[in-house]
């Protein structure tokens, strides 16, 4: 797997509208204030811990990308 596919898992994650901050917090245990600052750009994808992302990427693989 590419970076540029990690990236672009978690970018979908993000963007999902049908998903909350709190059910993606609830889902991979990152704190759904995190979530929030991703979602509305207060933070960066490219500065998110490797934990967090694999944990976000995994959920895609879980949910969407199947």
């Amino acid at each position: 797997m590419e970076n540029k596919d990690i990236y672009t898992k978690i970018e979908k994650v993000l963007a999902d509208d049908s998903r909350t901050s709190y059910r993606i917090s609830q889902l991979t245990n990152i704190p759904a204030n995190n979530i929030d600052a991703f979602r509305k750009g207060k933070r960066k994808i490219e500065n998110m811990s490797l934990k967090n992302a694999i944990l976000l990427a995994d959920l895609y693989d879980e949910t969407d990308g199947q």
